[in-house]
């Protein structure tokens, strides 16, 4: 399993399309990871998902994610187990959450 720890979360919601990122500073050569979806078009459930480790990045379907304050946990492709430590408000998780929620259906969260 891969670990990431970041300070921040963006949760960015605009019509059909939904992006996710955690960043350590906003530099754009820190590391960083980006999930992102769109609703217009079928795309077979397949989420976007960017890293600056090149092994983690690609179109992927999300076979399970778990959600939990600080942390969530995400297993894409053949057997590519993320877990994402970050800091976030109790306004960037809720919205995290909502919109989690909606791009992974099958989402788990846990307090």
């Amino acid at each position: 399993m891969t670990t990431l720890r970041f300070k921040n979360v963006h949760t960015m919601v605009s019509g059909d399309y939904y992006q996710v990122s955690f960043d350590g500073d906003g530099d754009s050569d820190a590391p960083y990871f980006l999930l992102q979806t769109q609703f217009e078009m079928p795309d077979g459930d397949e989420c976007y998902i960017e890293s600056h480790i090149r092994e983690l990045s690609g179109p992927y379907r999300v076979r399970n994610a778990v959600l939990s304050d600080g942390m969530l946990r995400l297993e894409y492709g053949d057997a590519i187990h993320v877990q994402i430590y970050f800091s976030a408000s109790n306004k960037e998780m809720a919205e995290l959450q909502a919109a989690l929620c909606d791009m992974l259906p099958d989402l788990v969260f846990r307090k």
